[in-house]
């Protein structure tokens, strides 16, 4: 039992170990990449489903209901567009300081670093 115990807590700081290895190693929030999410489609788009032979009522509501989805949608895509424009406008930051950073190399320049002199 004292076995179990022993390699229990060895088994907690192992990966107390590794948690605080990962978190050390990764991206700091100038480096991390930002995920964009697409929007899945609403199923209606491409078909409003009748359910039964007296479908006029259940049409209406299947069509209700995908008005509602659609407007979701649209939500969601322009809350897509942004991000896709935030990460755009990120990149261009990302290559001008590049730029400057090849700049100062090609000129001999000390202490040159990606993002400026320090």
């Amino acid at each position: 039992m004292t076995q179990w115990i022993e390699r229990r807590h060895g088994a907690r700081r192992l990966s107390a170990a590794i948690a605080l290895a990962l978190a050390a190693s990764t991206a700091t929030p100038v480096q991390a990449q930002t995920l964009c999410s697409e929007p899945v489609e609403p199923i209606c788009a491409t078909t409003i489903p009748a359910t039964g032979p007296s479908a006029a009522t259940e049409e209406g509501v299947a069509r209700t209901r995908c008005v509602e989805d659609a407007a979701r949608y649209r939500e969601k895509l322009q809350a897509f567009h942004g991000c896709l424009k935030g990460s755009v406008a990120e990149a261009d930051r990302r290559i001008e300081a590049a730029d400057a950073f090849i700049q100062c190399l090609e000129r001999d320049q000390p202490d040159c670093r990606l993002g400026g002199p320090r």
